[in-house]
């Protein structure tokens, strides 16, 4: 029975390693995907505070309000992965609810029309939004780094259990055999 829940305890810790990883690709996917969006209205917001009379202010208001709520959804996402250590979620979760809090207040700017303001928030979001990448990739990298020596000590450890399954069912044919 030990050797059995040690072989589910190594199969379970090859999983939650998996699963974590899988989780900060997806994780840096979608902040790569939000970093060049706000780019992009970073960019808009240049653009309306060199000429505000042919600025879209609602669209981008709009723009800026949809970035807030997908920053703020893969800061939810990430506060609930538990497949991820606490502490990386943290690294992460700072930036993005600081990031989140500039983009609230550009979207603020954008609203009432005051493009430069926007544009600063905006600007201090960017900065935010790519410390939460770097806290990601930084986890990903220190991740891909222990792997080989993880995979290789859970390797040694899944033959060592199968060498004492043997040793275990050797040891009852031999007790079958004396009783017969």
């Amino acid at each position: 029975d030990r050797v059995i829940e040690k072989q589910e305890k190594v199969r379970q810790g090859v999983r939650d390693q998996d699963a974590a990883k899988r989780a900060l690709e997806r994780a840096l996917a979608e902040l790569e995907k939000v970093i060049a969006d706000q780019k992009k209205a970073l960019n808009e917001s240049k653009k309306a505070q060199l000429a505000p009379e042919k600025a879209n202010a609602k669209g981008l208001e709009k723009e800026q309000k949809d970035l807030n709520d997908r920053t703020w959804q893969l800061g939810n996402e990430l506060f609930h992965e538990k497949a991820l250590p606490q502490e990386t979620r943290e690294k992460a979760l700072k930036p993005l609810a600081e990031a989140s809090n500039a983009q609230d207040a550009a979207r603020q700017g954008l609203e009432e029309g005051a493009f430069d303001l926007a544009k600063g928030d905006q600007e201090r979001a960017l900065k935010d939004l790519e410390k939460a990448r770097d806290a990601l990739q930084k986890a990903k990298d220190d991740g891909a780094q222990a792997r080989p020596g993880q995979e290789a000590k859970a390797r040694q450890e899944q033959a060592d259990l199968e060498k004492q399954a043997k040793g275990l069912s050797d040891k009852m044919k031999e007790a079958a055999k004396a009783n017969e």
